[in-house]
Formats: C-alpha cells, sequence, structure tokens
C-alpha cells in the first residue's frame, strides 16, 4: 500500500497548478487560492487551454485550476498525463 500511495503523490506532484510566470493576484479575483496545491509540470488548463499571458487569458485558466483542484483525483491526472503526451508527441499546442 505505502508503493501505491507514493506513486499516487509523485503524479500529484508532477500534475498540478502550473506556474504562470506572472503574478495576475491584483488583477484576477481569487487567483490566490491556485497556490492552495503545489506548482507541476503540467496541468488542467495546460492541456485545456492555449498559451496566454493576458489578464483575460489568467481568468480562463483559473477557472481550469480551480476545476482540477476541486476534482483532483488520480483518473483526472491519468488524463492530463495522457493529454500532455499526445500534445508533445504531436506537437500542437492546447486547443
Amino acid at each position: 500500500m505505502a508503493e501505491a500511495d507514493r506513486r499516487v503523490r509523485l503524479t500529484v506532484e508532477f500534475i498540478a497548478v502550473k506556474n504562470a510566470g506572472h503574478d495576475f493576484e491584483q488583477e484576477v479575483p481569487y487567483y490566490g487560492v491556485r497556490h492552495v496545491v503545489r506548482p507541476g509540470i503540467t496541468g488542467w488548463a495546460q492541456v485545456r487551454y492555449k498559451y496566454g499571458n493576458t489578464v483575460e487569458d489568467a481568468k480562463e485558466k483559473l477557472q481550469h485550476d480551480l476545476f482540477y483542484i476541486k476534482n483532483a483525483s488520480l483518473g483526472l491526472d491519468l488524463l492530463i498525463i495522457f493529454q500532455t503526451i499526445k500534445i508533445v508527441l504531436l506537437g500542437r499546442g492546447s486547443r
């Protein structure tokens, strides 16, 4: 059982809310809530939304991050891993 717990922990650390690179806390209400989970390499917002660095993009990605926080599960993490691999292998960004 400890091995399964370790795998889940590793998956959760790999997949989480990704650091946006810009702090939108002043412009986007509740933006700080996304920091309740540790940042990861990929996440739901990265596979579901295009790249963007505007305030509107941050608001949209926040919705995806909050969805992930609310619905975090091993199944969702596996879906994100699959989508990430698909995006990398096909050389396409999220659509």
